[in-house]
């Protein structure tokens, strides 16, 4: 199909065509917004999704020309896998795999549709309050960052290379967990999590005390501890 580019020309809304062009330099009006099929780029604030129509497309592309407006986009409804760049900020609900990089953040309020996967690299972050529940797997990369254990929920949650969890306190699914794996680094101290932990990590940068509880075990290197149908384990990693 074709190639649509947004910019807020005239207001913050997905439906008004006078926001999409033809063209990377927003000089040849689209005369509609994007259809099914076709690829969106998003520059610009955007805080009101479509209203009726909520195409299928190929590609959303947000934050790809600058560094990002002060408030989060929403696209809510629009289907298909993004990629978030720069500062941009992802409000709204995701319905699509997404992957975030630079130092873009999914905020508070910010939800991702039943069975996508989402991905953080750089120094991306999840925020307090965003819901990443619904996701198959959530995986963070470089020194992106969990601030609020929001992925908690989600099947699996994995800590790549200096990834950290933070402030964390949540519930698990009997199914999930979450593994933290080169050296990224645990929650803050007095964090309480219900659940599956696996720590694989050679490196794994924490030295604080965590109390894991009903149901929950770590897989240490060695030597292996387990807390079951109800116990807990209290230790230093």
């Amino acid at each position: 199909m074709s190639n649509k580019y947004y910019n807020a020309a005239v207001d913050n809304t997905w439906d008004n065509v006078l926001n999409w062009w033809s063209n990377s330099a927003h000089t040849v009006p689209a005369g509609a917004a994007p259809v099914d099929g076709d690829t969106a780029y998003i520059d610009g604030e955007m805080d009101t999704p479509p209203a009726s129509a909520t195409p299928t497309l190929v590609a959303i592309i947000v934050g790809s020309l600058d560094a990002g407006p002060a408030n989060p986009v929403n696209f809510s409804g629009v289907v298909g896998p993004s990629t978030w760049e720069n500062s941009y900020q992802a409000a709204g609900l995701l319905s699509g795999n997404a992957a975030f990089h630079g130092n873009t953040i999914m905020v508070n309020g910010a939800s991702v549709q039943i069975g996508y996967d989402l991905s953080f690299y750089d120094t991306t972050s999840v925020q307090v309050g965003a819901d990443t529940s619904y996701a198959v797997s959530v995986d963070f990369y470089d020194f992106s960052f969990d601030a609020g254990m929001a992925s908690t929920d989600s099947t699996n949650v994995t800590f790549h290379d200096f990834s950290s969890c933070q402030n964390a306190s949540g519930n698990l699914r009997p199914s999930a967990n979450i593994t933290f794996a080169d050296q990224s680094s645990s929650p803050s101290p007095g964090s309480s999590i219900t659940g599956q932990i696996i720590v694989q990590a050679e490196g794994f940068s924490s030295n604080t005390w965590y109390s894991f509880g009903d149901y929950s075990y770590i897989l240490e290197r060695s030597p292996i501890q387990r807390g079951i149908n109800g116990s807990a384990i209290l230790g230093m990693l």
